[in-house]
């Protein structure tokens, strides 16, 4: 059984991982690139258009594309507290994956997760959609690391 702590900062860097380079390739370059052309083409519009409608559009493709930019951060400042520092024990067998946090005892089959995918430096596992559990492997024992690798779908 392994004794995991998790700092914040840890599942901030994970997070962020997680939204910019764990999505299709299309999705991945719209989150890094998108804002700033977006930005670009309203401030463009904005400033060189003539009618109020054309400003109008360009003022809120500007909006837009500052929402959209700093969308992880605007998320990170409203569930800051989904993000703070957690300790659980992690026991991985070939049936199941069992978590100890605080006296509550979960135990769940492999084959009610989504998704277990190996990453850099951390395990993502979907629970189901917009549910994600990030385990790094310096926090893991071999075995465990193992085991999910095994499990990996």
């Amino acid at each position: 059984m392994d004794n995991i702590t998790i700092e914040r900062r840890d599942r901030i860097k994970m997070f962020l991982n997680e939204y910019y380079l764990g999505v299709p390739i299309w999705a991945k370059i719209l989150r890094l690139i998108g804002g700033p052309v977006i930005l670009l083409l309203g401030l463009d519009m904005y400033s060189n258009e003539t009618n109020r409608l054309g400003i109008g559009y360009g003022g809120s493709m500007v909006a837009f594309s500052i929402y959209y930019t700093f969308k992880p951060i605007w998320w990170l400042i409203v569930k800051w507290n989904y993000y703070k520092t957690i300790h659980f024990q992690l026991e991985a067998n070939e049936e199941s994956l069992i978590i100890i946090e605080g006296g509550n005892e979960s135990k769940t089959a492999y084959s009610k997760f989504e998704k277990i995918i190996k990453r850099k430096s951390y395990f993502s596992i979907r629970i189901q959609k917009g549910l994600k559990m990030y385990l790094p492997f310096d926090k893991l024992s071999e075995e465990t690391i193992n085991i999910l690798t095994e499990k990996i779908k």
